[in-house]
């Protein structure tokens, strides 16, 4: 018996093709952003973070001082970190796709049941938005406003960890580096 699928030519891929699949693809995207994020209001011109993490007193992004303090080093050290306005946009847009001010705070007894504990703390001051501090401690439950919590926060290390003055520090030190 012989099998017509086996003869059929080869489907040619095609530029245009290809082109109008990436455009469906985009379109989707953009729909989807749009659907289930949302618009992201525009970020206050006076927008500004303190992100601290780590052990004990951890490491601190300052954005008002524009500052890095990097406290797992013997002796601690602080460098200028000025985060650009597209970083900042980036924060910003992952705060509202992650309802940071809808967030609970974590259950303060889990937090003491943990130990050592990497503690994550981020207070957003944006001017009309009110002043904001939020801490966590990871691993937590992983419920879905810790899960928001830490995209935010990922977000956040992601861009530090990207910087060149993080990456000329040296390297920390001690038992919880």
């Amino acid at each position: 018996m012989y099998n017509y699928w086996f003869k059929q030519k080869p489907v040619k891929i095609t530029r245009k093709t290809l082109a109008g699949a990436l455009i469906l693809v985009l379109l989707a995207l953009g729909y989807y952003n749009l659907l289930f994020l949302g618009p992201v209001p525009e970020r206050p011109d006076n927008f500004d973070i303190v992100f601290t993490y780590g052990y004990g007193p951890g490491n601190t992004l300052d954005t008002r001082d524009n500052t890095y303090t990097s406290r797992l080093t013997d002796p601690k050290i602080t460098i200028e970190m000025t985060l650009t306005e597209r970083e900042l946009d980036n924060i910003w847009k992952s705060i509202h796709h992650n309802h940071f001010y809808e967030l609970n705070q974590q259950n303060a007894a889990y937090a003491e049941s943990v130990q050592p504990h990497k503690t994550f703390t981020l207070k957003v001051i944006a001017e009309g938005y009110p002043e904001r501090s939020i801490s966590m401690i990871r691993p937590g439950t992983f419920n879905l406003w810790e899960i928001r919590f830490f995209n935010i926060t990922d977000t956040i290390k992601t861009i530090i960890e990207n910087k060149p003055a993080y990456k000329t520090l040296p390297k920390p030190t001690g038992g919880y580096a």
